[in-house]
């Protein structure tokens, strides 16, 4: 084949993983959310319906509210990450007040909560656990901060360094290697 054409196949497979790479990127940015849900019970253990669940962006102060279901459940989906408060309200029970719920990428935070009997205006405050262990998923993630990625070695460098000093190998066109005499 000629050197010319060569070059042409490299730009196409290389256009090629560049546009798969980045509909991928596109496909998860679904995935760029957080989750909260729980359960309300009352003192006795039973679920607590229509209960008002108000969950606030600290950053941003946007509320998102939901009602507990006949079995206490709440959730609130793909909310944009960042530290909530949780805010759980219902008649003839104190107002309970979950602070400092953190959400990254991807992460399910469960707050469950045991009302109290008494008057609304008394109110209870809970600092929300940073740490939890994942129940709901399988998977596992974590952040990468811009520094992290700004440290990565250079791989294109590292990829010639490693092709030349392998024994018996050495570099031959662009995308071609001979080893031990061989192609």
């Amino acid at each position: 084949m000629k050197r010319g054409s060569w070059f042409w196949l490299a730009a196409v497979t290389l256009t090629t993983c560049v546009f798969l790479a980045s509909a991928s990127i596109v496909a998860r940015a679904a995935d760029l959310d957080g989750s909260i849900r729980g359960t309300v019970t009352d003192p006795a253990g039973g679920a607590v319906p229509q209960v008002t669940v108000t969950a606030t962006n600290t950053a941003t102060n946007v509320s998102y509210q939901a009602k507990t279901q006949e079995d206490g459940g709440y959730s609130f989906l793909q909310l944009p990450i960042g530290d909530y408060t949780l805010k759980v309200e219902k008649t003839g029970f104190q107002t309970y007040t979950a602070a400092q719920i953190h959400l990254d990428v991807n992460t399910v935070f469960i707050q469950d909560v045991q009302l109290t009997v008494g008057a609304m205006s008394t109110v209870i405050t809970v600092q929300a656990n940073q740490v939890q262990v994942e129940t709901s998923t399988t998977q596992l993630g974590t952040v990468i901060e811009a520094q992290q990625i700004v440290d990565l070695p250079d791989w294109a460098r590292l990829g010639s360094v490693a092709g030349s000093t392998a024994r018996g190998c050495r570099g031959v066109g662009p995308f071609r290697n001979i080893v031990n005499g061989a192609s």
